[in-house]
């Protein structure tokens, strides 16, 4: 993605975003901060296929820098961007995030009649900015009636720690509740 430096005190951000161009600032260890625009619909594109979780490179004054997604600001309204921050790594950098978890064979149990609950979607994490973990995959065919997984029996990818509570529930496993009606008398 090309982004281009900007003067704070040229054009205000509105100007700017009827432009096509949203507003953004660059930052990391070692680094002087600097406020740049991009591209509305190159950016737009960027954030849905690596989120705040992946690095990706940028190119400004001619030079090529390696950045991760830091934050993004959206309008209250119709959830357009509005601000980006993007966080320049280093091969030393460790990254906090969170990324999904995935329930593999889920179907397998509900085609048994079990249901299925997943309580945690995504767990927290940290990494090395070049690992990129996508997502934590868990198989959980061989569960049974009333059993549950909690964040201790994820399996993390290498390179990467997971954080938090590791007895907060993952997913649980149960038959429907069948409620048998009974004839008033």
């Amino acid at each position: 993605m090309h982004l281009t430096l900007r003067d704070s005190f040229n054009m205000n951000n509105k100007k700017l975003r009827k432009q096509g161009l949203i507003p953004g600032i660059v930052y990391g260890k070692n680094f002087e901060p600097v406020q740049v625009v991009a591209n509305k619909k190159e950016l737009q594109e960027i954030y849905k296929t690596n989120k705040e979780n992946k690095i990706f490179d940028v190119t400004f004054e001619n030079e090529k820098h390696t950045v991760y997604i830091q934050e993004v600001q959206n309008h209250s309204i119709d959830k357009e961007i509005i601000h980006f921050d993007l966080h320049k790594v280093n091969k030393e950098d460790v990254i906090h995030t969170h990324i999904p978890v995935v329930l593999v064979n889920k179907d397998k149990l509900e085609r048994q009649g079990l249901i299925v609950q997943q309580q945690l979607m995504d767990v927290e994490v940290k990494y090395n900015a070049y690992t990129q973990p996508a997502e934590i995959d868990i198989d959980i065919s061989e569960l049974g009636h009333g059993e549950h997984l909690r964040v201790a029996d994820l399996q993390a990818p290498s390179g990467v720690d997971i954080l938090g509570d590791y007895n907060t529930i993952v997913a649980s496993v149960n038959y429907p509740k069948t409620y048998i009606e009974t004839p008033d008398e």
